[in-house]
């Protein structure tokens, strides 16, 4: 197994931006705190703006933010789900066959209280279940679409199917994947279909150790098919936009698949014992 030098680069930009951000806090609860060590974390915020552009800083604070939050929560992480609380990954699986839409709420308000997602860009605050198949396609597990109306930013409709409900891990990335495209129908500009749907997708696998989908073979087995066949469908302009994302993904993807075929060797060796 090996670790790739361009994702450990992007990981200790991230793990640094985060220790920076919660000494800025904690000094500012202090009494005595001063601005030193705000103008050091812009700084560094600034350096890595100038190095890699908006959109790279905004997806790094998105994740220390999110960080912060699950650590300032009252919930141990979950071991199965790091990405939320191990209460709320109980709550979630206790309610997937039985009640899907209370699963459903339970995770919204979990990623509303960490800082993931935002109610007011939802119709109705909300995101909801849906089990008729004029409404989700065959094959989709999650369905986003404009609310009525004209101008930019509006709220979204964002629907879940009944496959996304096969565990916690797919339901948490299926809203998550879902929130992207909420995301880009705020965006004055409209994007391709397969630009928004390769973003959504790098959402996933840039997050797959918080939503525990590394360890679902078959998952595995797919994403990097899917991440490949949006890829190809990109213009030359949108490739050189998303190239380091794309490259950093497929990485990851390698990586974690070491991982999970390491971690089934020892546990066939663990049952032969």
């Amino acid at each position: 197994m090996h670790n790739d030098p361009g994702q450990e680069t992007v990981r200790r930009k991230i793990e640094r931006a985060t220790k920076t951000r919660r000494e800025i806090l904690t000094r500012r609860a202090e009494p005595n705190s001063t601005s030193t060590g705000d103008a050091h974390g812009h700084s560094m915020l600034y350096a890595l703006q100038h190095a890699h552009g908006n959109a790279y800083v905004q997806r790094l604070m998105r994740s220390s933010s999110a960080l912060l939050q699950r650590q300032a929560g009252t919930g141990a992480a979950s071991r199965s789900v790091p990405g939320l609380p191990h209460d709320v990954v109980e709550q979630i699986q206790a309610n997937l066959g039985s009640n899907r839409q209370a699963a459903l709420d339970a995770l919204t308000d979990a990623l509303v209280g960490q800082g993931d997602v935002d109610r007011s860009f939802l119709v109705g605050e909300t995101i909801t279940y849906v089990t008729d198949k004029s409404r989700m396609a065959p094959g989709h597990y999650g369905h986003t679409s404009l609310s009525p109306g004209t101008g930019r930013p509006r709220p979204s409709s964002v629907d879940i199917g009944p496959d996304a409900f096969r565990s916690v891990s797919d339901l948490y990335a299926t809203v998550m994947h879902e929130w992207q495209h909420v995301l880009q129908f705020r965006r004055p500009e409209t994007a391709s279909e397969p630009a928004d749907e390769l973003e959504a997708r790098l959402w996933e696998v840039e997050n797959i150790e918080q939503t525990g989908l590394w360890r679902n073979p078959g998952y595995m087995g797919r994403i990097r098919g899917d991440l490949q066949g949006w890829w190809q469908r990109l213009t030359d302009v949108e490739q050189a936009a998303f190239a380091e994302r794309y490259q950093a993904a497929l990485a990851i993807i390698t990586r974690m698949t070491e991982r999970l075929q390491e971690e089934q060797f020892q546990q066939q060796r663990g049952g032969r014992k």
